[in-house]
């Protein structure tokens, strides 16, 4: 059931588009109040916005159910907020967005392809600029065919890729790497890139045009590193020009499909738990993070809340009933209620019974640890580990008193096997 409270937003009624489209069948729709469910089918059941017009609805609803649970004129569902569309955005401007493939009218990048849902504003603010990118790209060009005109008395014009400065040229173009327009190497050494050890320029000596060569970088041992790089026309295969590794592989191919992050930087999210080993026990703070790449994109609270303890229940029983709700670790915490009652009452268990009720928290707790194994290996790929670990965890549940013995050699060789590779 889709429960809808007034008028919905329409953020909010994409959302629930998407929710309704993955309820499994019966499902139905109850509203409470009137208003506008955008591409939300018709709701079954429309009531007053109250608690009495909910109990009303569903009264409602459970006859409606009833009556049509399985009946076989059901229509298919589509929204906007279901489908996807392509578009291009700039890795450093992501506020750059075009319908096609180009490049960014800012830095000059390739723009890369990203999925976006078909009910997203197509804003597309960056996209006049975009057209109008041959244009700047011209201006640019002529900027710097006159700043050298300006400085060739004084040095050889040389063009370098600020995200790449081993790239460089004689004549502006773009980076055969990232696709950025390349800028002239003053310019690019006021951009930070003085690993390099800076670009002596040499005034004193005669300029290299009728040599075709460059002045060389201080780091690079003064050494001629640059020649034939004449422009870098038609942008071909990464083994053909000279200063590129063979089977180069741009930043852009290795960030390829990952999602975008708000400051623009596109790396892959992994979801992380961070909190105890054994949750059963008062653990404090249980987060699961959501990381994108050394920053936290999302996080959620799963730490034990604080909860009244059930009314009209016996003290013989509140152990079973508070276990009864900790359904990953009952027996911890029945063993919590049983000490918490002893010590209440100045009462205390045999020692044999201590003893049994403390070797049933520690199977428990093994196979705990044995369950976060298997996760851990999953996540990380490791099929064979995450098996085996997942067999034991069964085992040692399942098995009896005289079978623990058994189960621990089984545990040992596993722990020789991983610390061994």
């Amino acid at each position: 059931m889709l429960l809808i409270a007034g008028p919905l937003p329409p953020a909010l009624v994409d959302a629930a588009s998407v929710v309704w489209a993955q309820m499994p069948r019966p499902r139905c729709i109850l509203a409470l109040g009137s208003g506008g469910l955008g591409a939300l089918p018709t709701p079954d059941v429309t009531v007053d916005l109250s608690q009495e017009g909910l109990l009303s609805g569903l009264e409602d609803l459970r006859r409606l159910v009833r009556k049509g649970a399985f009946a076989r004129d059901v229509t298919d569902f589509d929204a906007p907020a279901l489908s996807e569309r392509i578009e291009f955005t700039c890795p450093m401007h992501p506020e750059v967005v075009s319908d096609a493939p180009g490049k960014c009218p800012k830095c000059g990048m390739f723009l890369v392809e990203r999925r976006v849902s078909g009910a997203a504003p197509n804003t597309h603010e960056g996209h006049e600029g975009h057209s109008n990118s041959h244009t700047s790209s011209a201006q640019a060009e002529k900027a710097h065919h006159h700043a050298d005109a300006v400085t060739s008395a004084e040095a050889p014009a040389s063009y370098t890729c600020p995200m790449h400065p081993e790239v460089s040229s004689e004549t502006p173009g773009s980076c055969p790497k990232c696709g950025m327009d390349l800028v002239p190497q003053t310019e690019a050494g006021k951009h930070g890139h003085g690993a390099h050890g800076g670009h002596k320029h040499h005034k004193d000596k005669p300029t290299q045009e009728d040599q075709g060569g460059y002045t060389a970088h201080t780091a690079y041992g003064q050494q001629d590193a640059h020649s034939g790089h004449h422009g870098h026309a038609g942008h071909g295969a990464a083994p053909d020009i000279p200063g590129i590794e063979p089977h180069f592989m741009s930043m852009v191919g290795l960030t390829e499909g990952k999602p975008v992050s708000p400051d623009g930087l596109v790396m892959e999210w992994i979801d992380t738990p961070f909190g105890p080993f054994f949750p059963g026990l008062p653990g404090g703070l249980q987060l699961a993070l959501n990381l994108d790449g050394d920053s936290i994109a999302g996080a959620e609270i799963r730490g034990m809340e604080t909860a009244a303890l059930p009314s009209g229940v016996d003290l013989d029983d509140l152990a079973d009933r508070l276990a009864d709700a900790v359904p990953l670790s009952p027996v911890a915490m029945r063993e919590l209620t049983c000490r918490a009652a002893e010590k209440a009452t100045g009462q205390t268990a045999p020692k044999d019974t201590l003893a049994a009720r403390a070797a049933a928290v520690e199977r428990e707790r093994i196979a705990s640890h044995l369950n976060w194994l298997a996760g851990l290996a999953r996540q990380m790929g490791l099929a064979s580990l995450m098996r085996r670990a997942t067999a034991l965890q069964r085992s040692v549940r399942m098995a009896q008193a005289d079978e623990l013995n058994e189960r621990a050699d089984d545990i040992r060789n596993l722990l020789r096997g991983i610390q061994h590779g």
